[in-house]
């Protein structure tokens, strides 16, 4: 990853930042907001940092599209849950939405388990890339994650994540 400019990321810088580097805009957003959360007296962002750390350590392997055409994608399997995962989302997402005027929701359908065993980084990463796309493009209104159960059999469910936006 490239070097980050001395004065940290800004508002001003994320466009170059995006366009010199290729970075994702939700990558310079987990760097911003870890940069807010530490510079806080008294609140260390311990959590925070362990989430951009997973963020980080696994992004260029889920945007290196070679390695899923060529069937070498390792994927993280452990168990997470579901609302944990909608909040973490939320939490990284809202600051953007609400400086937009939008309303960031979430919706869990009726049936869908709390708990599951699965790659929830991978999965985190990208409904974020959904979600921040939905965000940036929406003027107005709402931006909403839903998941829902779509099947299920006695050792596996299928969920349906959807980003619906009013933009």
């Amino acid at each position: 990853l490239p070097a980050l400019p001395v004065g940290g990321i800004t508002p001003d810088n994320i466009e170059g930042l995006k366009n010199e580097h290729g970075l994702p805009t939700v990558y310079l957003m987990c760097i911003e907001q870890l940069e807010q959360t530490m510079g806080e007296p008294g609140k260390p962002g311990t959590g925070f940092i362990g989430e951009v750390n997973k963020f980080t350590d696994n992004i260029n392997d889920v945007l290196d599209i070679s390695k899923i055409e060529a069937g070498q994608m390792q994927f993280d399997y452990k168990p997470f849950k579901v609302d944990r995962l909608l909040e973490t989302i939320v939490s990284i997402m809202n600051v953007q939405a609400v400086e937009k005027g939008l309303q960031l929701t979430t919706a869990k359908g009726p049936g869908v388990p709390e708990a599951f065993i699965g790659d929830d980084l991978r999965l985190q990463q990208i409904l974020l890339n959904l979600v921040s796309n939905a965000v940036k493009f929406t003027e107005e209104g709402t931006v909403r994650l839903a998941v829902e159960e779509v099947a299920a059999d006695d050792s596996t469910v299928w969920l349906r994540f959807q980003v619906a936006d009013t933009g």
